[in-house]
């Protein structure tokens, strides 16, 4: 499995994009996704966010 985690906590948000067709499956195209799980490139990405914790 891989884990993608900020280092700490900050205004930014965590984006998933393909490259060749440049399609937002995780927060883009100016919006925010809610936590939760996510199906994209024949897995789950299960998306962690607080207003206190670093986003994973």
């Amino acid at each position: 499995s891989i884990r993608v985690q900020e280092m700490e906590i900050s205004t930014s948000y965590l984006a998933v994009r393909s490259l060749k067709r440049g399609t937002y499956y995780l927060t883009g195209d100016w919006t925010v996704d809610w936590p939760g799980r996510f199906q994209f490139a024949g897995t789950t990405f299960n998306y962690q966010r607080s207003f206190n914790r670093p986003e994973t």
